[in-house]
Formats: structure tokens, sequence, C-alpha cells
């Protein structure tokens, strides 16, 4: 798990452009639609939307995919990380 997010964050320091992060958002967010019933995927892709650059683009590309991981919102630990990115984007 650790080695997983270490990979996780050295790669995501690659994606620098707002376009980018836009499409890996959607792109994440559909990721959880193909993953039914693997808890621990669920919180892989979670971890790795907080690690996208968020934009007011990409806040809006997550309410709109939200059909996608509804179903993952059984999960305590995929609750709270996206609740810590929703914070991340309003500190902002």
């Amino acid at each position: 798990d650790d080695t997983f997010k270490n990979i996780m964050r050295y790669m995501f320091t690659f994606i620098t452009k707002d376009r980018e992060s836009e499409k890996l958002v959607e792109k994440l967010c559909y990721r959880f639609k193909l993953v039914t019933d693997d808890v621990l995927q669920w919180r892989d892709i979670a971890f790795c939307l907080t690690l996208v650059q968020m934009n007011e683009k990409c806040l809006k590309k997550v309410v709109e995919c939200y059909k996608y991981y509804q179903h993952t919102l059984i999960d305590k630990e995929v609750v709270q990380t996206l609740y810590t990115l929703t914070n991340k984007i309003i500190k902002k």
C-alpha cells in the first residue's frame, strides 16, 4: 500500500497542465464504475484523485461523475478521502 502511494505521488508530479488534470479526473471517476466489488481499488482510485492538482473544472468533473462513484460511498475510507479532497479544494 505504501509503495503504491509513493509511486503514485511521484507519477502525479509529471501532470502539470490543467487539461491533463481534467482528463485524469474524468478517467479516475470512470474507473470507479468499472470496479464494482474491490474496496481496495476504490480506496486507491480515491487516493489518486487527491493527488490531482484540482481546479474549478476538475471539481466540476468530480460532481458530474458522481454516478460513477456513488456506489463506493459505502466504504468509510473512500468517503473520508473524498471529503479530504473537497476540503482541499475549498481551502484554495
